[in-house]
């Protein structure tokens, strides 16, 4: 109540205990004003972090990869891997680095990509992780067409060359013979 009222806009909660269910939840909370625009409540609803988790599941790219939602004071809210939920990264090079710019990504120890980006009404971030294998797979394939077409590219340049040499040739060794036998003549 105090802290949205003294905002003025929505807000988002840190991660707490509900008191009548035990489940952890988020509290969205809303100010109310009244015509005149004077403060007259807040509008509360809360969100559980199992929902949190079940939406983040469905965060993937091309089926691969899991996804998370980091509070900005870098409190694992909700993951895919329910495990990591409310473990503090805060202290991490990455963590600062995503909270100074907004959204971007970065290449993983372990061969990820990790994607984020910055819900600017909670202030958290979005991420997902994805191997690499996985976001640069069409990229290597295009390599790959495009190593096969240079190499039948020259191939074809060569069996050119050798084909239009060879006919030269003897086109120039019957012209020479012809000469040969007319200078006799």
């Amino acid at each position: 109540y105090k802290n949205v009222k003294a905002a003025g806009k929505l807000i988002f909660t840190d991660v707490y205990q509900d008191a009548t269910n035990g489940k952890l939840v988020v509290s969205a909370a809303m100010p109310y004003f009244d015509a005149s625009g004077k403060f007259y409540g807040a509008i509360c609803d809360d969100i559980s972090v199992d929902t949190l988790n079940e939406e983040i599941k469905q965060i993937n790219y091309r089926g691969e990869g899991k996804g998370m939602i980091i509070d900005h004071k870098g409190k694992i809210i909700a993951s895919a891997n329910t495990s990591e939920n409310m473990q503090d990264i805060s202290s991490s090079s990455e963590f600062q680095q995503m909270i100074n710019q907004k959204n971007g990504f970065f290449l993983t120890d372990d061969g990820n990509v990790f994607v984020y980006t910055t819900i600017e009404s909670t202030g958290w971030l979005v991420a997902i992780s994805v191997p690499q294998e996985t976001v640069f797979a069409a990229i290597n394939n295009l390599r790959m067409t495009y190593i096969f077409l240079t190499i039948a590219t020259i191939l074809g340049i060569f069996i050119t060359v050798f084909f239009s040499l060879n006919f030269s040739g003897k086109i120039i060794k019957n012209r020479a013979k012809e000469s040969l036998r007319l200078s006799k003549t």
